[in-house]
């Protein structure tokens, strides 16, 4: 009785007392095929204008099949040199006597797919005080992660 197998499925290691080649789940130390985030997709959406959105651009992408619950999902938008540009915050500012944070994106995520919002390279305030932000990259890659432990 093993504890511990590897073959071409994977490493697989059993709690004691317990088969590696057998034992169900709740008896394993690490199976590769019950691991907490497992990838499921990965890719690349392009912005579009989103006018309903103001001041962002918007990206949807549908995931293909329908998850229990929303998966994890990644981003980084695409630079001309290949890296990847993942800023959470672009900047805070007063509005009136508040400190606000603006999110530079915002990634919505249902069981379904995920839409992202990413702010506009600049923007004018209802006030007429243009803000700049830098030029958000217009291609982001994805990674979707279906959270097995769920």
């Amino acid at each position: 009785m093993p504890r511990a197998v590897i073959d071409n499925r994977g490493p697989r290691i059993a709690k004691p007392g317990y088969d590696a080649n057998t034992a169900p789940p709740q008896h394993m130390f690490f199976d590769p095929e019950f691991v907490a985030a497992r990838l499921f997709q990965t890719g690349t959406v392009t912005l579009g204008e989103g006018a309903p959105y103001g001041n962002f651009r918007v990206a949807s992408h549908g995931f293909g099949k329908t998850f229990p619950q929303p998966p994890i999902v990644l981003v980084g938008g695409v630079l001309g040199d290949g890296g990847l540009d993942i800023t959470p915050w672009i900047d805070q500012r007063f509005e009136s006597t508040v400190l606000r944070n603006w999110s530079y994106y915002s990634v919505y995520i249902s069981t379904t797919g995920f839409t992202l919002y990413v702010r506009r390279p600049s923007e004018v305030t209802p006030g007429g005080a243009t803000f700049n932000f830098g030029s958000p990259a217009n291609n982001w890659r994805y990674w979707v992660l279906d959270n097995t432990m769920a």
